[in-house]
């Protein structure tokens, strides 16, 4: 099952809950608000077998270090 994240709009309180993906919780269980609940966007952590990143940020990275180098020799070539 998923783990949410979710916010009281009265208490604050911010708790995470794991439930299905067809179920939504809008009762805070702490200060008994019924409909103050909302659901709090977080990133979840993956990691891959390999240890390698995917091949769109593996390309990014290589332009990126490609175009720092380009600007790298620029700078050298400039007068003072």
């Amino acid at each position: 099952m998923p783990t949410y994240k979710y916010k009281c709009k009265k208490c604050e309180n911010v708790f995470e809950k794991n439930h299905s993906m067809s179920e939504h919780l809008t009762d805070c269980e702490y200060c008994d608000t019924i409909e103050s609940l909302v659901r709090v966007p977080f990133s979840i952590a993956t990691t891959y077998k390999d240890g390698k990143v995917g091949k769109v940020v593996n390309e990014h990275i290589q332009e990126a270090k490609k175009d720092l180098e380009e600007e790298k020799m620029k700078i050298k070539e400039q007068e003072y």
